[in-house]
């Protein structure tokens, strides 16, 4: 018995406060957290829409092309 070695001790578990006072303890808290945060996934559509939208408007300049006095001094 005295070649047993011994057992790797297992990681505390991790710990997340969430607003209101809620507390999450988990040993994989990636797993643990995605349903709770589910309740935040329409703040995280109209963030990525409006993000989206961004983009959008800054591209327009760009895809009508270069401004007429550009073109003038060019030609």
């Amino acid at each position: 018995m005295a070649d047993c070695t011994p057992l790797p001790r297992t990681p505390e578990p991790l710990r997340a406060t969430f607003p209101g006072g809620a507390t999450l303890v988990a040993q994989d808290m990636i797993k643990t957290a995605q349903p709770a945060l589910a309740p935040l996934q329409p703040i995280f559509d109209i963030i990525d829409a409006v993000s989206t939208t961004f983009r959008v408007v800054q591209a327009i300049p760009e895809a009508l092309g270069p401004h007429r006095t550009q073109r003038a001094s060019s030609g």
